[in-house]
């Protein structure tokens, strides 16, 4: 039987919807869902509202869910997506997805497939993969 996910996106904070991922984690368990995959906005929102990724981890275990995914993570030019390949870390490091969802942001080349390669080897040390 398939698992399916709950994915934050559509209720994010990229789209200025005030984050409320306790009650999205809840509802989502009252579905029926056993996996979630906030988004890094909602994520990035509920920390900047004096909230934490622990407490979310916790309220996910209580529930009987884990994260399967974070979403979304934009591969482009290296500076930038290092760092926010580093910050995508530190959070799986807490909710230990599976995936980082990952968009491709500008025209693949040699310098886009190292930087690439570089995230890789970001994420593997928290045990998460880019998913495009």
């Amino acid at each position: 039987m398939a698992e399916l996910c709950f994915n934050t996106f559509n209720r994010s904070a990229w789209h200025e919807i005030e984050p409320d991922l306790p009650s999205q984690i809840s509802a989502a368990a009252a579905a029926g869902f056993r996996l979630f995959g906030p988004d890094v906005f909602l994520l990035d929102a509920h920390v900047a509202a004096a909230g934490t990724i622990e407490e979310l981890a916790t309220l996910l275990d209580g529930h009987g869910m884990r994260c399967w995914e974070i979403a979304a993570l934009a591969l482009a030019h290296e500076p930038p997506t290092i760092a926010d390949a580093r910050h995508m870390a530190e959070l799986a490091s807490v909710l230990h997805p599976e995936w980082i969802l990952t968009n491709v942001n500008v025209p693949v080349d040699a310098g886009v497939c190292a930087t690439f390669e570089r995230v890789c080897d970001i994420l593997s040390l928290v045990g998460a993969r880019p998913a495009a």
